[in-house]
């Protein structure tokens, strides 16, 4: 979904740009949304191949700008810059946050100190909380994970013990479950490096079973744009950078940072804030990139058809 958002951004940003697609399969509509598609190597990221893989291919294809979609290609791509051909600007953030945003629990420890209300979170390794706020139901999420990937709900003391006597604890985290399914809030905002980020926009969703925005709509939030602020004066993101957070009463709390491109970016797009058009701004012209008028409104997600005759024979 992500890989299609930045299709579909680039085609409104720069309507003549050749666009080569990469992923793992060459089963769905990308390969025809493409100019050209490459199928990844059946290897894994740690594979000296793959590296290689990545590496001819920045090469042949003279690519000026990579556009990472998911989390492994972020940090595959961030662990090994200095190994790819200098000439691909690659949109990846800052290697400080990157780093630290793939713990989940070293994320929540570093904005303990932050005046921004994180979601309170304990190592599923340790023993739980007695506190007030730590009654069911919980969220067990892996500390290491993406998404909702991994993530089951506990909605009893008798149910968490349970949970956390079938995983490997020091791999998880526990946080009471904050607000409803509809008072999630997605944010993002265009981090310049500096400690300054550009106006984000904010959208107040309700999540699709897989995890991602089903709907969304527009809202004007400063709560959450003062927290986005604090952020990016703590760590200087670069690019664009997601935000999450949940509603518990009438606070927010933060509930992560996604330092990358995320599935809500083509939504924004259509509301007039287009990421990717950004980043050619920022990481191939190096200017700070323009921010137009963010339009109100809302928006719905649903299945659509895609089909690809077979071609006639010659």
């Amino acid at each position: 979904m992500i890989g299609q958002g930045i299709i579909r951004s680039l085609r409104l940003a720069a309507p003549h740009t050749r666009i080569i697609g990469v992923d793992r399969s060459d089963d769905s509509p990308g390969p025809d949304w493409c100019d050209e598609f490459h199928k990844k190597p059946p290897v894994a990221e740690s594979d000296p191949a793959y590296t290689t893989f990545w590496s001819d291919l920045l090469t042949t294809t003279n690519a000026d700008i990579v556009f990472p979609g998911i989390d492994v290609d972020c940090w595959f791509l961030a662990d090994h810059r200095a190994m790819l051909p200098q000439s691909a600007r690659l949109v990846i953030n800052s290697e400080p946050l990157n780093r630290l945003c793939r713990d989940k629990w070293a994320f929540y420890e570093a904005i303990q100190t932050l005046p921004v209300t994180a979601i309170p979170t304990f190592l599923a390794s340790k023993t739980p909380p007695t506190a007030p706020e730590w009654q069911p139901p919980f969220v067990v999420k892996h500390r290491f994970g993406s998404g909702s990937r991994g993530m089951s709900i506990a909605r009893s003391h008798e149910e968490l013990a349970g949970t956390l006597g079938r995983i490997r604890r020091e791999d998880f985290i526990v946080q009471p479950y904050i607000g409803t399914d509809d008072a999630e809030f997605t944010a993002a905002a265009f981090g310049l490096g500096d400690g300054s980020s550009g106006q984000p926009i904010v959208f107040r969703r309700r999540l699709s079973p897989a995890g991602n925005t089903a709907a969304a709509v527009v809202v004007t939030e400063p709560e959450i744009e003062a927290a986005i602020a604090e952020l990016s004066r703590t760590f200087r993101p670069v690019g664009p950078t997601n935000y999450q957070f949940r509603k518990d009463g009438t606070a927010f709390r933060l509930l992560e940072i996604n330092p990358r491109l995320s599935s809500s970016s083509s939504l924004r797009t259509l509301f007039g804030f287009n990421e990717v058009a950004m980043c050619l701004e920022f990481f191939i012209h190096g200017r700070p990139p323009a921010h137009g008028t963010i339009r109100q409104g809302r928006a719905w997600r649903y299945l659509a058809d895609h089909v690809a005759y077979d071609r006639d024979p010659v």
